[in-house]
This record gives C-alpha cells, structure tokens and sequence, in this order.
C-alpha cells in the first residue's frame, strides 16, 4: 500500500508480506524495463496478524541521493543503499519506545530535511515527533504528544525564513522549529 519512489531510472516499493507480517521487503526496478535490479528482505522487529483494515506496508519510502530511507508498521526505520539495498543503518522505534496502539494500523509516512527524517507517531500509547538523523540514524530531537489517533504523515515547510515541520493530528495542527 505504499507509494512506489522512481528516482535516476529505478523504482523503490516496500512490501510485509506473510501471514503474520514477518518480514519487511524493499524491491527496486529498472524503471524502463522493469526488471527485478535487487530485493531486501529484513525481520520486522514486531509481527501481527493480517486484517482487512491494517496496512501492509503503508509508509512510502523517502529517496534522497543515494540513501533509501524506509519506515514499517513493525517500527523499522532503515536507510538503504539505493544502489543495492544494503542496509547502511536499521533501528527499531518498537524496541527504543514501544509498540503503536492503534487499531488500524499505521499510514505516516516520514518526511524529511536536508539533515534528517522526521516522523509522526501518533497514537493511543505514548506519542512523539522524531527527527533523525539522516546519516547516522541517531535522534536528533523528539517532542513527546498527547495520545491521540493519528495516521497522517508531518510536512517540512518553509515559514518566516526558517523550516517548519507541521503535524496536523485529530483537529489540531502544530508548528515545530
């Protein structure tokens, strides 16, 4: 259910198949042939049972460069090598700050500055905004948020000469240096 990513003649595709979601797949093809270039499959941190009203891989990926970066309902955060889907660093926001509570799923995707990604868990555990280091994967900020359902994706824009991420989530909309 993501949205494939086509950048300098390939196309980017994230997939979870298997009956319980184990594994979290990033496909890449040649955009004019579309032949098969490379295929990473990684364990998803966290598996859970298939539902019609559950994503399979909703977050689109985000291509910047030669870096993939791609984001799981199993709270994988990974960047990859776009040219062969190496994996350059993995970490698993499940582990790091607990599982998302939500009864269908997640859909935020992330979004991203020249320096870092920036992602959006809202939900009806603990709920925060990420930013994370592009290169290293490392947290650069997060902003905890009250509970709330949420499965939209933050925005970066530019506001009184300076970039602003907006989060809009159950009725409010809110700014962030």
């Amino acid at each position: 259910q993501s949205t494939p990513v086509v950048s300098k003649g390939k196309v980017f595709v994230t997939a979870v198949p298997g009956r319980r979601r184990e594994e979290n797949v990033v496909v890449c093809y040649d955009a004019s042939r579309g032949t098969l270039l490379w295929e990473r499959r990684t364990p998803a941190t966290v598996s859970a049972d298939l539902h019609d009203m559950v994503s399979r891989a909703a977050p689109t990926p985000i291509i910047d460069g030669d870096s993939l970066y791609v984001f799981f309902e199993s709270g994988d955060l990974m960047c990859l090598s776009a040219a062969d889907g190496r994996v350059q660093w993995h970490r698993s926001l499940f582990k790091e700050y607990g599982e998302f509570v939500n009864g269908h799923g997640l859909g935020c995707s992330p979004a991203h500055t020249r320096d870092s990604l920036v992602l959006l868990i809202d939900h009806q555990g603990p709920s925060y905004l990420l930013s994370v280091d592009k290169a290293t994967g490392k947290t650069r900020w997060k902003k905890e948020r009250p509970s709330r359902s949420s499965w939209t994706s933050p925005v970066v824009t530019r506001h009184g000469g300076r970039e602003v991420v907006v989060a809009s989530s159950s009725g409010d909309v809110q700014g962030y240096d």
